[in-house]
């Protein structure tokens, strides 16, 4: 969803997700199918005692993202594809980390010691 445009709410639940996604996009019935037992598997998965088997996880997630392609414009098709927002933003995220974690000076290939000109 991130690479298509589409943000999440931090208090909205997988369902209520699933449900804003169905009314504000053109899925097919079949993509609605695939984003609602997502939703469901999430909610078990977060929240039961025993998750849910995952048989058909693998199929929804392409069906749904392939619903949610379909549904997005052209542009949004081809951002996604050349610049995926969830790849940049965990790159981004990497990034951050590494430099608060002081080590963003790295040493040259020399050892370290600095050139005399």
């Amino acid at each position: 969803m991130a690479d298509f445009g589409i943000g999440c709410r931090p208090s909205e639940s997988p369902r209520a997700l699933a449900g804003r996604l169905a009314a504000s996009l053109t899925l097919s019935d079949t993509a609605v199918t695939a984003v609602n037992r997502i939703a469901l598997a999430e909610e078990r998965a977060t929240y039961a005692a025993s998750p849910s088997s995952p048989e058909t996880l693998r199929r929804d997630g392409a069906l749904a993202r392939r619903g949610i392609a379909s549904a997005a414009g052209r542009g949004a098709r081809w951002r996604a594809r050349i610049f995926p927002a969830s790849v940049v933003s965990t790159l981004a995220d990497a990034m951050m980390r590494f430099t608060e974690s002081g080590t963003s000076r790295l040493r040259p290939r020399w050892g370290g010691r600095r050139l005399e000109s």
